[in-house]
């Protein structure tokens, strides 16, 4: 899920929810880690799409 709106001062507002996999070289499988809520504010600079800010929130309320 991407959720994108319009922000304050010609910013771009998203959410999305993540899933963390991580994998190594030397192991078989990889580790599914805690899954987190993203939201970025993102600001035009020289015609480009460039992150201002960034919160990560932690899924943890089963583990």
């Amino acid at each position: 899920m991407l959720d994108v709106r319009p922000g304050e001062d010609g910013a771009v507002e998203t959410e999305f929810y993540a899933l963390v996999v991580v994998t190594r070289p030397d192991a078989a499988l990889p580790v599914i880690g805690p899954s987190c809520v993203v939201r970025d504010v993102l600001v035009r600079e020289g015609g480009e799409l460039r992150t201002l800010s960034r919160q990560v929130t932690q899924d943890r309320t089963l583990l």
